[in-house]
């Protein structure tokens, strides 16, 4: 019989680094070293850079074990057909174009380079990644509450002194991240990190953020049900006994006490105004006024004629031109009324879309972002990809997707930077495999989609 073998210190130095490279997506700075028309070079394009050859060097260990699942590629392959077809047509420069379309699979490095760690050696790489993402859970709330409820600005958004944004590009992000690291946390019972999670969803102030977690913990927290009424206990936890750690009991209890002496001063601060946004949305009328602003702006045909309209010039092509109360929404959805306009004049848009690049930085909604910009192919490609996430997964990760597809119904979650590393992290150890070191017969789970997938109680569940 063949006795595994420890993994040796370049194993784990890889491990450190890979680790060490997520740890800086998440959480450092963003630095702009070269602007590409609307796009850009950064700083986090050369640590994607660094995983992706990481995950290149490894390729051969990729394809024998079959660590990652398929499913990026043929996103890839529609995003770069939009790019020749949009570019044919001249209604995008060539390199935005491009790199926008890349910008999917920059993202998706992670989760080969952290699959090969993992498969390395399993169990030490998950408590590395867990101390990552409590890491960024922990900082994030920090620094919110810093921005937030102390008014100090700090961190690298512009709201940052008006809404809780952390260490992340803004409050829509934070917002969404903690959402996903909520359904983590939730699922494995570090209660203080959900409790992080939930305040950091909180000081973010984005409502769809606070719709897609209570969505997204209610799922769990209906699977663990009816997995334990069905006799089959609930979901284990990751190298833990089943039974909460005291530390984590006497720190929910303080925190409780806490709140309650603090309650009247975090009902003013911190609930009353996130409720009070949430009352301010009126979706109606500002579809409405973006309606009748739409049907008096000229066509379009390329991203510069876009661009000047709905940015340079959305003082005076929407914010001017209605009473809507709700400013967000009006611009968001005066963008989507425009584009989807746009897209739907012409058979070759509906089926290509208007080409990567062309909608700007910002759409307000991943999944019209696909349709605008890649067309019906994209939404297809997309779709197959989000099956391919849900094969085979525990439920705490089908809830973590669910929550990003909310969110991205308000938010561009699937092509921003910190949400999709997060993401495909979450991917590494939910669906990745098992350790080389580690038995092939595991015993069934109910953490696990039904019919999908096998667990062990001691895995990533």
């Amino acid at each position: 019989m063949a006795v595994a073998q420890s993994p040796g210190p370049t194993s784990r130095s890889g491990a450190v680094a890979v680790v060490v490279a997520l740890t800086w997506l998440l959480v450092g700075p963003r630095v702009e070293l070269v602007g590409v028309g609307g796009a850009s070079l950064r700083l986090e394009d050369f640590v994607l850079l660094f995983l992706g050859i990481f995950a290149l060097k490894n390729w051969k260990s990729v394809r024998e074990h079959r660590l990652i699942r398929p499913g990026i590629g043929l996103v890839l392959v529609v995003a770069l057909i939009a790019v020749g077809v949009a570019t044919a047509l001249g209604a995008v420069q060539p390199l935005p174009s491009l790199l926008y379309a890349l910008r999917p699979v920059e993202y998706w490095v992670v989760y080969p380079a952290l699959a090969i760690v993992l498969w390395r050696d399993r169990s030490r790489v998950v408590s590395y990644v867990q101390f990552c993402l409590a890491l960024v859970t922990v900082l994030n709330t920090g620094v919110a509450a810093l921005q937030y409820l102390g008014d100090v600005s700090i961190g690298f958004s512009k709201f940052s002194n008006q809404r809780g944004a952390g260490l992340t590009a803004g409050p829509y992000e934070l917002g969404a991240i903690s959402a996903l690291l909520a359904c983590y946390w939730f699922a494995h019972r570090r209660h203080v990190l959900v409790l992080c999670s939930l305040a950091s969803v909180l000081m973010s102030q984005s409502r769809v953020s606070l719709i897609a977690v209570v969505i997204a913990l209610l799922i769990i927290r209906f699977s663990v049900r009816r997995a334990t009424e069905g006799g089959q206990g609930p979901p284990a936890r990751i190298g833990r006994s089943n039974g909460p750690h005291p530390l984590s009991v006497v720190t929910c209890m303080v925190l409780v006490v806490g709140a309650v002496v603090a309650g009247p001063t975090l009902n003013a601060t911190l609930v009353q105004p996130a409720l009070a946004r949430a009352q301010s949305t009126s979706l109606s009328s500002s579809w409405t006024s973006a309606s009748s602003v739409v049907a008096r702006t000229p066509h379009v045909q390329t991203s510069d004629e876009y661009a000047l309209i709905a940015y340079d010039g959305i003082g005076e092509s929407i914010l001017n031109a209605t009473a809507s109360a709700d400013a967000s929404s009006a611009v968001r959805f005066f963008r989507w009324q425009l584009l989807l306009r746009e897209t739907t004049a012409d058979p070759v848009h509906v089926v290509f879309g208007l080409g990567p690049s062309f909608p700007g930085p910002s759409v307000d909604g991943a999944l019209l972002r696909i349709f605008f910009e890649t067309g019906l192919l994209g939404i297809v490609a997309w779709g197959l990809l989000v099956r391919k996430w849900l094969q085979g997964v525990p439920v705490w990760f089908a809830a973590a997707i669910v929550s990003l597809l909310v969110g991205s119904m308000f938010i561009d979650l699937l092509f921003a930077l910190r949400p999709m590393v997060v993401v495909w992290m979450l991917f590494a150890l939910a669906g990745g495999p098992r350790s080389k070191n580690e038995t092939a017969m595991k015993s069934r789970s109910p953490a696990v989609l039904k019919g999908t997938g096998r667990a062990s109680k001691n895995e990533v569940v």
